[in-house]
């Protein structure tokens, strides 16, 4: 197994992070097809196989099952710490608002439900067999089904959140669709693929993504409106299925195929050059799902015998879709004398503040009250701080203190 090990370069005008991996089969085997995967932290996730949904706090290590559905449970998402969702195949939607303990019926607002995904505390969308769509813009408490369907009667399989308000979804015979307005209206964009399914998609933000059809990987830079095949630049072979993608990073991105065996592949580049991370011993299906939490990334491998696994990989630096999420944060002014001050901070979340100074020394760690810093007793320089909220995501910013 190789093993890569990271370092910051804390320098005058740019942090440099080099990507640290490990990956490990986790020792649980399951009998059963896995539907759907998402870990809030590098600890804590929700995974659902069949009609029975498990949780794990300690890393994948150990699963006990919280939640038995009277329907097959396509989908989990997290909204928060405290906060999670079930989509199942009959439509219904089940809450848990104590950390996936205890659930509880919510709403059924369409007949089929196949993926949810959120953004912030209260936009979500689920999609939906014949091209069924509803949208929540109170974090979930109500669902409103939209009346029209925007790719005809196609099966949507996967959507994706960027903002509060761009969505993108993709399903069957080539469907892929774009939202601008957090799920209410959608417009149909240029499929990658012509008529072969989209399985599955991933968004840096409302430009940048990848989409992948069982023989074939894409990349686009405009939102969808145009495609490139990179397929042949992965070289998993002609007959690899692909199953999974992650855009963790502008230049950081994963994929599973499966050949003989199934495959993680890694780039580093934004997609140009492609390496193999990790080869799953025995043949199974692709890697079906990933998820990334608090630097740990997940796959979900799917298939015959005992191969239904969990690998993880530590996976520091770069920054995931959840810290592209915070990202917009900014500070001002700077150069300060007393205070610095942050915009763009979600009210609803925890942070915490890590100062360095420019040998890369901590010289302060404190929780964000407000949206203010005293920094009148610092002495004149260039400072690094990495601001962090309580789902691990982190954004770094430089300032400059001259009193």
């Amino acid at each position: 197994m190789k093993k890569f090990y990271f370092c910051f370069l804390l320098a005058v005008s740019s942090i440099t992070v080099c990507y640290s991996q490990s990956w490990t089969l986790m020792d649980s085997t399951f009998s059963q097809s896995l539907d759907d995967m998402e870990f809030y932290d590098a600890n804590t996730g929700l995974l659902s196989i069949g009609y029975v949904l498990y949780k794990t706090t300690d890393g994948a290590v150990t699963w006990d099952s919280v939640f038995t559905s009277a329907s097959e449970i396509m989908t989990v998402s997290w909204l928060n710490s405290t906060t999670a969702f079930t989509g199942a195949m009959s439509g219904a939607i089940n809450r848990s608002l104590d950390g996936g303990e205890y659930w509880a019926w919510v709403a059924r607002p369409t007949t089929d439900v196949r993926h949810m995904d959120f953004y912030g505390n209260l936009n979500g969308i689920v999609v939906g067999d014949w091209c069924y769509i509803a949208y929540t813009t109170d974090g979930g408490a109500t669902w409103t089904k939209l009346t029209t369907k925007p790719s005809g009667n196609d099966k949507l399989l996967y959507v994706e959140m960027v903002t509060d308000q761009c969505a993108f979804a993709c399903g069957r015979f080539g469907a892929f669709i774009k939202s601008t307005d957090g799920g209410k209206t959608w417009t149909k964009k240029t499929s990658p693929s012509g008529s072969d399914d989209i399985n599955h998609i991933s968004f840096l933000d409302s430009l940048n993504g990848f989409a992948i059809t069982g023989k074939k990987l894409f990349k686009t830079t405009d939102g969808g409106t145009t495609w490139t095949d990179l397929t042949a630049n992965v070289n998993a072979g002609t007959n690899a299925d692909f199953g999974a993608v992650i855009y963790i990073a502008s230049d950081l991105i994963y994929a599973g195929a499966r050949m003989n065996n199934s495959k993680i592949f890694k780039s580093t580049d934004g997609g140009t050059t492609w390496t193999v991370e990790f080869t799953h011993p025995q043949t199974v299906t692709s890697v079906s799902r990933f998820s990334y939490a608090g630097g740990t990334l997940y796959a979900m491998f799917d298939g015959g015998g005992d191969g239904k696994k969990i690998a993880k990989a530590v996976v520091n630096g770069g920054t995931s879709i959840n810290e592209a999420k915070i990202q917009n944060i900014t500070l001002y002014p700077n150069p300060a004398d007393h205070e610095i001050h942050f915009a763009g901070l979600n009210e609803t979340a925890d942070y915490t503040a890590y100062i360095y100074d420019i040998t890369g020394k901590l010289i302060r760690e404190q929780k964000l009250t407000n949206s203010d810093i005293n920094v009148s007793s610092f002495i004149n320089g260039q400072y690094i701080i990495k601001l962090e909220n309580n789902s691990g995501a982190a954004a770094y910013k430089m300032f400059i203190v001259n009193h």
